[in-house]
Parts: C-alpha cells; sequence; structure tokens
C-alpha cells in the first residue's frame, strides 16, 4: 500500500490525493442512478467521479480497480464513503492506494 486516510468532509463535494508528484481530484456527483465511480481526465487533471455515495451506512468498493497509469506504473484504489449528515454534507471518507511498478 503506497498511502491510505480516513477523514471528514464538510460542506465540500470534492478533495485531493497527493502521493509524490502524483495528484487527482475525487468528486462527488449525484444523478439517478445506482452508486458508482468513473474516472475523467479534464485539462491534464485525473479526476474520480464518486456517484450517489448517500448511504450512511456506507458505500464500498473492497475489490482495488485501476484508477491511473503512468508507463509501466499502476495506480489502484479501494474506498468507503458514508454520508454522516445529508443536511451539513458531512461524509467520512476511508480510502487506499496501491502502486504496482
Amino acid at each position: 500500500m503506497a498511502y491510505s486516510a480516513v477523514f471528514q468532509l464538510k460542506g465540500k463535494d470534492s478533495f485531493d490525493i497527493h502521493v509524490d508528484s502524483w495528484s487527482c481530484t475525487v468528486r462527488f456527483k449525484s444523478d439517478s442512478n445506482a452508486p458508482r465511480y468513473s474516472g475523467a481526465y479534464e485539462n491534464n487533471r485525473l479526476y474520480i467521479d464518486m456517484y450517489n455515495h448517500n448511504n450512511s451506512l456506507g458505500d464500498t468498493i473492497g475489490e482495488p480497480f485501476r484508477i491511473a497509469s503512468a508507463g509501466d506504473v499502476h495506480f489502484y484504489m479501494t474506498y468507503t464513503v458514508s454520508l454522516l449528515n445529508d443536511e451539513q454534507n458531512v461524509r467520512r471518507v476511508e480510502y487506499a492506494l496501491w502502486v504496482d511498478e
């Protein structure tokens, strides 16, 4: 594991992950579909979009999934996101990153 974190996010719909010189932005979005994630590369920046993560019990992706590659180096992530307070937009975020070189 290269990096892990657990924190609460209040009143924000995104946060940044930094590992050495690599970084990405995680954004929380909503639509009428099921909870899921997707990746996007916009303006030379990697974004991980987490859709409909509004469950107080948490939404979890426990199987590491690839979020980025640079040559022979691959970045993987797992996470759990729980909505603690809908009115104040407070989430508990726990994630882990792996680097496969």
